[in-house]
């Protein structure tokens, strides 16, 4: 049995069953300030979890289903969200600083002040995602979908927009020029 604890308090607030963290059923888990810190928690499904400023540095979170989570303030440094679907989920205010977030689905998730700063979202998928006042700063973008995405304020000095694909309801901000950092615009784009 693995205790998740959290990371000021140290009072458990979940356990798990078995040796491993990976693949966990941790649906609408309340693991808020949890102590998540370099888990494995690949495949895991923490649907609609509650991980408000929990503590996931450098964490596994390949595949992981996070749908709907609140993730506001958590701290994601160096996480690995390859593939994990984050649509709906609340990331504002999160630190995603180094993450990768590599064919992440991140469909209307709130980013709003979110610090990406040097994240790989290679191929994400960002449609209709708020990352208003976010740092995006030298945020790698590289065939990412931003169709219908509000970028309002954020600031993306040095981001790699290769590849990316917008549309008419991206918001961007006002010092950038998509079609100038080679970003592709869509007429139609299916969701």
């Amino acid at each position: 049995m693995i205790p998740i604890k959290h990371q000021e308090t140290r009072t458990i607030l979940a356990r798990i069953e078995g040796n491993t963290m990976e693949g966990a059923a941790l649906r609408a888990a309340e693991l808020e300030g949890a102590d998540l810190r370099y888990a494995t928690l690949q495949d895991a499904d923490l649907t609609t979890a509650v991980l408000r400023k929990a503590n996931l540095k450098g964490a596994d979170l390949r595949g992981a289903d996070l749908r709907g989570a609140d993730l506001r303030g958590a701290n994601l440094m160096r996480a690995d969200l390859r593939e994990a679907n984050l649509t709906d989920a609340d990331l504002s205010d999160a630190n995603l600083v180094g993450a990768n977030l590599q064919g992440a689905l991140l469909t209307e998730a709130l980013l709003v002040e979110a610090n990406l700063r040097a994240s790989s979202l290679v191929r994400a998928v960002l449609i209709r995602a708020d990352l208003r006042g976010a740092c995006l700063v030298r945020a790698n973008f590289f065939g990412a979908a931003l169709c219908g995405a509000n970028m309002h304020g954020a600031v993306l000095d040095d981001a790699d927009l290769e590849g990316a694909r917008f549309d008419d309801r991206t918001f961007w901000p006002e010092d950038v020029a998509p079609e100038e950092r080679l970003a592709s615009r869509v007429t139609a784009y299916a969701a």
